[in-house]
């Protein structure tokens, strides 16, 4: 699972639209948007921000498969 994934798991198990997970982090809807239908790379600004509103491991935004 990539961390765009990850941020749409963490915003939906929330029960948050994407403005409303975007104003509680500090970002814009459209970054959220970018980021999960799009899966642009998260700032570690943006995944520091979930972190710390959200409680969030920080180790959930990294992909430990190995290929």
């Amino acid at each position: 699972m990539t961390a765009s994934e990850r941020i749409k798991v963490i915003r939906e198990a929330s029960g948050l639209s994407q403005a409303e997970f975007a104003e509680i982090i500090g970002v814009t809807r459209q970054a959220i948007y970018l980021i999960e239908e799009k899966n642009n790379i998260p700032s570690t600004e943006t995944i520091q921000a979930i972190i710390d509103k959200f409680h969030s491991k920080p180790e959930i935004f990294f992909d430990t498969e190995k290929t």
